[in-house]
């Protein structure tokens, strides 16, 4: 697969060194190639990544001269980022880097913890995240970065454009798509020509918008399904929830036959049991119910109770953190208009003999206990089972027998 890669792209990187070859290479950036983990011939589920473009490399006089040598060898060059997980190191604490995106969608696909699975550690000790993070291929749609993406200065322009014009030849998804044939590609920059999709493919449906940010194809020569969509930096400067998108790509895949069964199935579907249990229970004690939506790992995402008897307040259970971390219960006011009076917040305090310091939405409030502060695949096991929406209904009775009984007493709620 990989060295068939090589092979076949030979002739392109030798027209590459040799349009290049009286060019003033010192401080212009060396091509990216399509990058493959250790684990990802072995692995049941192939997923390539794309971005733009990798800034801040200088070393196209280096790699020229090695390329000259050893020219097989060149298309490794960028192989140390993957083996030695140095993708870790280019996450953000706010999770909106190109790495934490991938990350976020890895352990949606199989299930497991993206805190554990960015951690610099972790995998370390365990087997299982060290495959996933070996599992895909790493790519750039452009393999030369632009002029301004660093800081170069304007003198390096005319050297600049030339070995922009010359790496052209690799910027096509065919030079690689047909060796590696992976199952999925994300593509994140909506700024991807048509050409860079389709050029040296037959049967190819282009992507088409399927939401406000996401479009989706399909490759049928390589059997590739294609999700393309705005890089996550500019995702997140317009304010997008890119966990939102994230989910839906994962559940397109889900109702195709080809993944139907895919590791991290068993939470979305742990999330429709749930909805479907809940909604039994607040049909029960006659009242309305809002569900956790699939895209509940982003923070103060949460499910709700109302009653047509109850004007300012409803019980709801929310994430105080993204990622399914610090779940917790209580009773929350409707709308940012509604005042929270001492007289009910005395009253509701005696009554559940709360715990927890008031907030401007929640006057009354408490924390889950393990397994269902943080979720895990223990949580889901516990969803599964009717363990979860059994607490649920315990606490969801409480509070509306208090609530109930604060509104009997004419104090409006």
């Amino acid at each position: 697969m990989k060295q068939d890669y090589v092979t076949q792209n030979l002739p392109v990187l030798n027209q590459f060194l040799s349009e290049i070859r009286d060019v003033d290479k010192t401080d212009l950036p060396k091509p990216h190639f399509p990058t493959s983990g250790r684990e990802y011939e072995n692995s049941e589920y192939k997923i390539a990544f794309f971005g733009w473009e990798t800034r801040d490399n200088y070393d196209l006089e280096d790699f020229y001269y090695k390329a000259i040598e050893n020219p097989r060898q060149a298309f490794f060059t960028w192989q140390y980022f993957l083996d030695n997980y140095c993708l870790l190191n280019e996450t953000n604490n706010f999770g909106s880097s190109f790495w934490d995106y991938n990350l976020k969608l890895l352990s949606m696909f199989y299930g497991v913890n993206y805190y554990d699975l960015k951690s610099k550690s972790a995998y370390k000790e365990n087997k299982a995240l060290s495959k996933i993070l070996s599992s895909f291929i790493w790519g750039n749609v452009d393999s030369i970065e632009r002029l301004n993406a660093a800081d170069r200065g304007l003198e390096l322009s005319e050297s600049f454009d030339k070995v922009k014009r010359a790496s052209k030849i690799f910027d096509y998804s065919s030079n690689w798509m047909k060796f590696f044939k992976p199952n999925v590609l994300i593509v994140t920059h909506d700024g991807t020509s048509e050409e860079w999709f389709v050029k040296g493919f037959e049967n190819i449906s282009f992507p088409k918008q399927v939401s406000e940010n996401l479009w989706y194809g399909i490759n049928h020569d390589t059997q590739t399904h294609i999700f393309w969509t705005k890089h996550p930096r500019r995702l997140n400067f317009e304010g997008v929830n890119s966990e939102e998108i994230l989910s839906e790509i994962i559940l397109i895949l889900i109702n195709s036959n080809e993944f139907s069964n895919i590791p991290g199935k068993y939470q979305f579907d742990g999330i429709n049991t749930l909805n479907k249990q809940l909604n039994g229970i607040a049909a029960k004690n006659n009242l309305t119910f809002s569900p956790l939506p699939l895209s509940w790992r982003k923070r103060d995402a949460g499910f709700y109770f109302e009653s047509k008897e109850w004007k300012n307040f409803k019980i709801g259970f929310a994430f105080d953190k993204s990622w399914g971390r610090d779940f917790f219960g209580g009773i929350c006011r409707k709308t940012d208009s509604v005042e929270i009076n001492d007289k009910i917040l005395s009253t509701i305090e005696n009554r559940l003999l709360m715990k927890e310091k008031s907030t401007a939405n929640w006057p009354y409030w408490f924390w889950m206990e393990e397994p269902f502060i943080n979720w895990n695949k223990n949580t889901f096991d516990k969803i599964e089972n009717g363990e979860f929406a059994k607490l649920i209904e315990e606490k969801l009775k409480l509070m509306k027998r208090s609530l109930d009984s604060i509104k009997s007493n004419n104090i409006d709620v």
